[in-house]
């Protein structure tokens, strides 16, 4: 198609050549770095925000200036040696033309067999919003025409910019009954980011102390075996705070949230996070979280007051606020829903001076564990000093593949294997409740992270259908990045790895 157009008029053959050279250069990049690049990586990739970008180019100018030389030249020589040719550039222009013209035109079908299958179905509806089935037209030209065509079109026909609707009457989950009476006074979830229990000491790491105020705690519950539901913070972070399902995402919409159930209970929720909420890529989060009473986060804020935290230390002072704003009134339940960057890369931004003092010669990745055991335990100091009770719970959204310390796109990979989906969970229960995690141990005796909400259900008054935990823990499947469900003991691994479930 290039060439075609080199014959036909030269400038706009130039400016698209730049374009597919870039986009050339981006798949080899990732392509080498992470041996993969699957849609998930490529809507991750369209959708990353500002500061996302800037991190991400500013810990690779080394391998960016000489791309960008290399295409300079490559326009260079191409605009000196092709000389206009009409007849030829049509000649060569219609078989591409052919091929985008069949494609739109397939897209067009299945569009129009979408429009009648949702009529009255909000179910449907919810789904398509959040992952559009018409993806699977497109998937399938990206796959049938690799490396530029099929990406580049993938592109051009993404439609992930609408926020998700809810339903305007959402039903309570079925397997949740109700007991009336609130079970514990303040609950506190904290959602870490790319965080494996691997590198913390208090499960087991001997390479640094990564942990040492996690370790100082008294009587937490450490729970071992935990894995996330998928390996994606857009399909992960949901399972933490809503009841979807990985063969049914739409619960998640259809169904209420932990914000709900608790609401209906006159419990005050806040939701404090140092992630945008209101983004593309957020889509699937962002309008949970925003069911929160109080909503801060980096790019909306239900106050309309100012935000903009950079480091999970910087959410201190808004949760210390609240905090204490809860003990004003004792008669007053909560739930505090804190949602951090925690270790995602690149790593070396996570940390700072005090990390690198305290693990001298630590590679950045340990180093953010690091961080985010001294921030888990100021947010334990500040219920410790204002709260009278509560339930503190803290996992990660999923884990990480921890390869190269330079950071980039370690998780959400098809062939990354368990280490994207390994994570802690850690509960430190100071409230009379008292709960039982072993219900939710799956038959092979592993954990899935979505017990979170579970639990927080029951302490919000809620009683789990046994019959449910029955279904529940016969089942252990994840939502992959390729957007297939998957049990986890058939997680594609790296190729070049046997598969071991640890």
């Amino acid at each position: 198609m290039l060439c075609s157009l080199f014959f036909i008029y030269k400038p706009l053959a130039l400016f698209l050549l730049n374009i597919a050279l870039c986009f050339i250069v981006l798949e080899t990049f990732v392509v080498l770095k992470y041996k993969d690049f699957n849609e998930g990586i490529l809507e991750s990739i369209l959708n990353t925000n500002k500061n996302e970008l800037i991190e991400v180019l500013s810990k690779n100018l080394i391998l960016i200036l000489p791309a960008f030389l290399v295409i300079l030249l490559v326009n260079f020589y191409i605009s000196s040696q092709i000389q206009t040719n009409l007849k030829l550039g049509l000649l060569l222009l219609t078989p591409f033309f052919i091929t985008v013209v069949a494609s739109q035109l397939r897209l067009m079908r299945v569009d129009r067999k979408l429009k009648k299958y949702a009529t009255n179905s909000s179910a449907f509806n919810v789904l398509n919003s959040l992952d559009k089935l018409d993806k699977n037209v497109i998937s399938s030209i990206r796959t049938k025409y690799p490396i530029l065509f099929g990406n580049l079109f993938y592109l051009v026909n993404y439609r992930g910019g609408d926020e998700v609707s809810f339903d305007a009457d959402r039903d309570l989950l079925d397997c949740l009954k109700d007991e009336k009476t609130v079970k514990a006074k303040n609950i506190i979830l904290v959602i870490g980011e790319s965080a494996i229990p691997d590198r913390f000491s208090l499960y087991g790491y001997t390479g640094f102390l990564t942990t040492p105020k996690l370790s100082q705690w008294k009587n937490p519950i450490v729970l071992e075996g935990v894995h996330s539901l998928s390996n994606m913070t857009r399909t992960a972070l949901p399972f933490l705070i809503s009841y979807p399902q990985v063969n049914d995402f739409s619960k998640a919409y259809t169904c209420k949230n932990i914000f709900d159930i608790a609401k209906a209970k006159s419990v005050n929720t806040v939701w404090i996070g140092n992630q945008a909420i209101d983004s593309l890529f957020t889509s699937s989060y962002g309008p949970i979280a925003k069911c929160a009473n109080l909503v801060l986060s980096r790019d909306y804020t239900s106050e309309g007051i100012p935000f903009n935290p950079k480091d999970d230390f910087d959410l201190l002072a808004s949760i210390e606020a609240e905090f204490e704003k809860s003990a004003k009134q004792s008669n007053l339940n909560n739930l505090f829903v804190i949602h951090t960057v925690g270790s995602h890369a690149p790593y070396s931004i996570r940390v700072d001076k005090e990390d690198r003092a305290a693990l001298k010669g630590a590679d950045d990745y340990d180093l953010s564990i690091h961080h985010t055991d001294r921030f888990l335990d100021q947010v334990k100091g500040l219920a410790d000093d204002t709260l009278e009770d509560y339930i503190f719970i803290y996992t990660s959204d999923h884990g990480e593949v921890v390869e190269d310390e330079g950071g980039g796109l370690e998780h959400g990979l098809t062939f990354g294997g368990y280490q994207q989906y390994k994570v802690p969970f850690i509960i430190l229960n100071k409230s009379d409740f008292v709960l039982d995690t072993e219900k939710y141990r799956k038959s092979n005796g592993l954990y899935a992270n979505d017990i979170c909400s579970f639990l927080i259900a029951e302490c919000l008054g809620y009683h789990v259908d046994e019959e449910f935990l029955a279904r529940y823990t016969a089942v252990d499947q994840i939502l992959h990045s390729d957007y297939r469900v998957y049990w986890y003991k058939d997680v594609p691994q790296p190729l070049k790895q046997h598969k071991i479930v640890a």
